[in-house]
């Protein structure tokens, strides 16, 4: 995504990247509501337990700077769906809530188009509270020391 890279140099000091796919006037953002709704009432809830404002922790897009990456993607992961939030996760846990979200970076992307073919079945998000949990249980108490 060419906009990330005005963001990647030294004068953003910015260590992860994510694309945020926030409907809004001058950009090309087209989602299905079935995708969209959902992913909003999650979102409040990985906010909630990240402690930190995310809009979309699960865009696809997303730029980690190799060091780190090579910190957050060490150990499997709760939730192979929802690996976003361990990420942001894990980078909590390393650099404590207030430094994570200095490094941390949303950035409103200006297109977006969902694709067609989802994987992500109806039975899977009736899941996703309980998978959430998995991921807030495992990190729970780093978290809250953050």
């Amino acid at each position: 995504v060419p906009e990330f890279i005005e963001f990647t140099t030294p004068l953003y000091n910015k260590k992860m990247i994510c694309g945020s796919r926030v409907l809004r006037l001058g950009a090309q953002i087209s989602r299905h509501w079935y995708r969209h709704y959902p992913g909003r009432v999650a979102a409040t809830c990985i906010s909630i337990i990240l402690g930190l404002p995310f809009y979309d922790t699960q865009c696809g897009a997303k730029l980690i700077e190799k060091e780190l990456a090579v910190k957050i993607f060490a150990d499997p992961f709760v939730n192979p769906w929802l690996f976003d939030v361990e990420l942001i996760a894990r980078i909590v846990v390393l650099y404590g809530r207030n430094q994570a979200a200095q490094l941390i970076y949303e950035l409103p992307l200006s297109s977006w188009t969902d694709v067609e073919g989802s994987k992500v079945s109806l039975g899977y998000l009736i899941r996703v509270p309980y998978e959430l949990s998995r991921i807030y249980w495992r990190y729970r108490r780093q978290l809250n020391n953050s």
